[in-house]
């Protein structure tokens, strides 16, 4: 029985950092498919050196030697807030992909070697005859297993989302450290030893959390299942009673950019290209913005005088706009639902449908393929139209993904119009307008929007014809490639965004995570 704990906590410490790891590194490079390859691979990777290392050298050789193991773990555990900030803001990101290969060895195969060699020394130390060896691996792996399972719900549905990255990692440090001490408690020297180190390290993981400087207060941090939520106040344009911008980060991208000392548009240069196309629409029309975000396009269309439903998948969002942007006053119905399933679901009528779904600079390819669209199409009143808030990239060789949406749009008769915003293309958005009429964008109602009497939609509009598009793909549910052609323009929005902003903030004192 001595053996199952041990194997439990092997198991329960695997699945754990795999999912905190993983976190970090969505949380700096983006989730990406590269990214949660290399944390799978690496962890598979390097249980496999320890447990080809613990069969060939018989290590740990004895059940007091697990202690020993056991701390050293506990020992990285403790220092892995502080190491890891460290490790990602030194490494360039000029090739992003070798980037993210690089430290998820780095943080992954340490952990994983010294874990991998604990199984095949339990079942070494366990096994008393031949006859009963397979029966002693199977009771081994199965427990490892049990407590990676435990382990999977307990951190990924409520240990994350609640308390932090930093208390996570501190639980894990304290129940390797925990049993450690069971086994030496009676070695008095060691066990000082030991207690010292892992006092010491407790009392500094509260120092490696650096206060925000003055020019940046957080608003809001959490974790969740779209990831990492902030909410953060920039001050360096104004005075602590007026910040200059308030931004929402999904992931560290920002989401929703909001500037309160605005009059007119108070919000990215997309939400007033999605609100002035929509605009064509009288008051009292009826709209579906899928992905809340800030709640900046809600925030438009009520001042349109629309009739606004949103759809999200993350109640965070919900609760952000309304704390900490414009929402707590907007009769806004709300629906916790996956963008797809709502819109299988869905039984209303729409004239404006907008697709603004982003998870840091990833798109759901699930939600932009042909089937999902013409389910969309569905659910709009005649005369009615898709907006979809998509990424700058349009003409270059990034732009395949932007190509092959409004191909899939065109592919079922819907006229498309494509709005870039201003900017070069790795800064900007595009802004797709799909619909089976052709729109007249003379008429639209800009004066509750805007300040500016020269914004001329129809100028700014770009056409598209079916024959326009050779290299394009259609995308639909059997052949779903649009996170494979978007990845070189997500990495250039990720990688832009790592110089621009995460290194930006982490030097001001916001940490990575918390």
């Amino acid at each position: 029985m001595k053996y199952y704990l041990p194997a439990f906590l092997e198991g329960f410490t695997v699945m754990a950092l795999e999912l905190i790891i993983g976190h970090v590194l969505y949380i700096f490079f983006g989730s990406s498919l590269i990214t949660w390859t290399s944390v799978i691979g690496f962890t598979v990777g390097g249980l496999a050196i320890g447990y080809f290392i613990s069969g060939k050298y018989s290590f740990p050789g004895n059940y007091k030697s697990l202690a020993y193991l056991f701390s050293a773990i506990s020992l990285l555990l403790f220092l892995f807030p502080f190491s890891t900030e460290k490790i990602l803001f030194s490494v360039p990101v000029r090739n992003i992909q070798f980037a993210i290969l690089f430290c998820s060895f780095l943080l992954i195969i340490p952990f994983t070697i010294l874990l991998g060699t604990i199984p095949p020394a339990l079942i070494r130390m366990s096994v008393q005859t031949l006859n009963n060896s397979g029966n002693k691996s199977g009771q081994v792996f199965a427990i490892s297993t049990l407590g990676g399972l435990c382990s999977c719900f307990l951190f990924g549905f409520f240990l994350m989302p609640f308390v932090g990255i930093r208390f996570n990692m501190l639980i894990l440090g304290i129940l390797s450290a925990l049993f450690a001490f069971s086994i030496l408690w009676k070695d008095k020297k060691k066990t000082v030893i030991l207690l010292s180190i892992v006092c010491s390290l407790f009392i500094a993981f509260g120092f490696f959390n650096k206060p925000a400087k003055n020019v940046y207060k957080v608003l809001h941090n959490s974790e969740g299942i779209l990831g990492q939520l902030m909410v953060l106040d920039d001050f360096s344009n104004l005075n602590e009673n007026m910040p200059g911008v308030r931004i929402l980060f999904i992931n560290r991208t920002p989401q929703t950019v909001f500037f309160p000392q605005n009059k007119g548009n108070q919000y990215s240069e997309y939400v007033l290209g999605v609100s002035a196309m929509a605009s064509i629409y009288p008051a009292g029309s009826k709209a579906l913005v899928l992905g809340a975000g800030g709640g900046a396009v809600v925030d438009h269309f009520h001042k349109l005088g629309f009739h606004t439903d949103v759809c999200d998948l993350d109640k965070r969002m919900v609760d952000i706009g309304k704390n900490y942007f414009n929402l707590k006053n907007i009769p806004v119905n709300y629906f916790i639902d996956d963008a797809r399933h709502y819109i299988n679901v869905c039984r209303k009528k729409y004239d404006v449908i907008v697709f603004d779904i982003f998870n840091g600079e990833n798109t759901p390819s699930h939600v932009l393929t042909k089937e999902s669209i013409e389910q969309a199409c569905n659910l709009l009143n005649d005369g009615g139209m898709i907006l979809v808030n998509f990424n700058g990239f349009l003409q270059s060789k990034q732009g395949i993904s932007t190509r092959s949406l409004i191909k899939t749009f065109k592919a079922l008769g819907l006229n498309v119009n494509v709005l870039p915003t201003p900017g070069e293309e790795s800064t900007r958005n595009c802004i797709l307008q799909a619909s089976f009429n052709n729109p007249d964008f003379s008429k639209v109602r800009l004066d509750s929007l805007t300040n500016n009497k020269n914004f001329d939609l129809q100028k700014l509009i770009i056409s598209y014809r079916k024959d326009d598009l050779p290299d394009a793909f259609i995308l639909n549910d059997n052949n779903p490639i649009l996170e494979r052609i978007n990845l070189e323009a997500n990495f250039q929005w990720r990688t832009n965004g790592i110089t621009n902003s995460l290194k930006k903030l982490y030097k001001k004192g916001v940490p990575l995570f918390y």
